[in-house]
């Protein structure tokens, strides 16, 4: 079906390019908003790209598959950054858009290939436990650009996702949160920066110990510590 459909029903896709095509870590790459539990399966037949849908559709639902860097040319490895596919379950489009900028508040840098979400208002398990309702990817300057969305009520963050399961599980994983909830309308037009941190959940475990010499011996720990009691057993 053509981008931008409506009433769609179909499970498979099928988009045609000019020329042949390869996929460079599509499931890294590719985000798919609203977010599907059982991801769809992507093959290259000849110049086109299959998509097998492997879940019913929500009714009445704008979904947009963001493929990030996963599209190439199959020749020079030329990529077609962020192209979209989109379509949805209903007779509208949804078209409602917010982008903006995530960098590390230690020192201001570039978050690249970092998770940015929107969650409807009202949960108190974002990211740990509840799935986004909206799901994007900031690009290689730290920009993201989220589209075809409803209006409504939600929350911004963005994850540095370790284990690419779309959750806040992994000790050592950043996160942002926008400071408050964003009321998205059709005038709104905001720019929302969003600023990495991380909240030190490595846990404190002995990681070596060393016998340098006679009576000399170093421990090495997973972080630092500013006190350390010792108690001799024996």
């Amino acid at each position: 079906p053509p981008h931008l459909s409506t009433n769609f029903t179909t499970k498979t896709i099928e988009i045609e390019f000019d020329e042949y095509i390869k996929l460079n870590n599509p499931g890294e790459q590719i985000v798919i908003s609203p977010l599907m539990i059982k991801r769809p399966e992507f093959k290259i037949k000849g110049r086109s790209l299959l998509i097998e849908l492997q879940e019913d559709l929500q009714e009445n639902t704008t979904y947009t598959i963001n493929f990030g860097l996963a599209i190439e040319d199959n020749n020079e490895g030329n990529e077609l950054e962020n192209f979209e596919y989109a379509f949805a379950t209903g007779d509208e489009i949804d078209s409602l858009d917010i982008r903006g900028e995530v960098l590390y508040a230690q020192d201001e840098t570039i978050a690249e290939n970092v998770l940015v979400a929107l969650y409807e208002t009202g949960s108190d398990t974002l990211f740990t436990t509840t799935p986004p309702k909206y799901i994007s990817r900031t690009d290689k300057d730290g920009h993201f650009k989220m589209g075809n969305i409803r209006a409504g009520n939600y929350q911004l963050i963005a994850l540095l996702d370790q284990n690419n399961n779309y959750f806040f599980d992994q000790a050592g994983e950043s996160i942002a949160f926008y400071p408050e909830p964003i009321a998205l309308t059709d005038s709104l037009k905001g720019h929302f920066d969003l600023f990495m941190f991380n909240e030190g959940k490595t846990k404190l475990n002995l990681s070596d110990k060393k016998k340098l010499d006679y009576g000399h011996l170093q421990l090495l720990f997973s972080k630092p510590q500013d006190t350390l009691e010792v108690r001799l057993i024996d």
